[in-house]
């Protein structure tokens, strides 16, 4: 078995492994729920990212796009911890399989190996890159797939913010999406959080673990929803609920710019 492959088959006995132990919560709705991989490039001070943005943009997401993975989206971190600055790559598709062998397939195009192949075949002293993470999520049974809105598309100065809250055991895992799906994803809504999405992490660090992602037209308008959440008495009432004790979280939290070509 090549490399590659074996690679693939790996992350998709972990993505198997990982929904069986939450076998607990609903079976899915009939609205097929997207995974989505969630990637991040971090580069060595003073590195240039031309080579990886080049690549992103002319070699992976043409080539993705063609396998059904779409819409694309690349972030720059803008106000992240140290350790968390890079590039971002969301990747949404209707499966895992297809995500965890998505290099595999995109190999098999002619077009993108052309592309791609300066990036791919780098010298190892001059790497495009430091490192690469990756966390295979899950969406949520509300929010099946990636939602943008119409007004957001194209606009030059949305940004994005994604957090990840993560539970200290499995049942309190199960109790925050309950909370989540139960009330707090409206209440989010009313008081001004735009969802991109709303998924569970399924393979990665940290886990058991949450993953949000929210745009905004304005940092203006992120600050007005986060005063509406911590005035809201129906944040209040459903974080009093002793149904959910115990779910409350650590989260890291990014603010996001998209780049040019950024699909989302």
């Amino acid at each position: 078995m090549k490399r590659r492959e074996l690679l693939g088959a790996a992350v998709i006995g972990a993505a198997t492994a990982a929904a069986g132990a939450l076998a607990q919560t609903p079976a899915p709705a009939a609205t097929q729920r997207q995974f989505y991989l969630w990637r991040r490039y971090s580069m060595n001070p003073g590195q240039s990212a031309a080579a990886l943005d080049a690549y992103l943009k002319d070699a992976l997401i043409p080539a993705a796009n063609a396998l059904g993975v779409r819409p694309i989206g690349v972030f720059n971190a803008w106000f992240a911890p140290t350790d968390a600055l890079g590039k971002y790559l969301l990747l949404p598709a209707s499966s895992a399989e297809l995500l965890a062998t998505l290099d595999v397939r995109m190999a098999q195009n002619a077009d993108y190996r052309r592309t791609a192949e300066a990036f791919l075949a780098a010298p190892v002293d001059k790497p495009p890159f430091a490192r690469m993470e990756s966390t295979l999520l899950q969406a949520m049974e509300r929010f099946p797939g990636i939602k943008m809105p119409t007004a957001m598309v194209g606009n030059p100065n949305r940004i994005f913010e994604f957090r990840t809250y993560e539970q200290p055991t499995e049942q309190a895992h199960l109790r925050k999406i309950d909370m989540f799906e139960n009330g707090e994803d409206v209440i989010l809504s009313k008081v001004g959080f735009t969802s991109i999405l709303y998924a569970r992490n399924l393979v990665g660090q940290r886990l058991p673990a949450l993953s949000y992602m929210w745009v905004y037209d304005s940092l203006d308008q992120r600050q007005k929803a986060e005063v509406g959440w911590g005035a809201s008495k129906e944040r209040e009432a459903l974080f009093a609920d002793p149904r959910f004790a115990g779910s409350s979280s650590m989260f890291g939290n990014y603010i996001l710019r998209p780049t040019a070509y950024s699909q989302i």
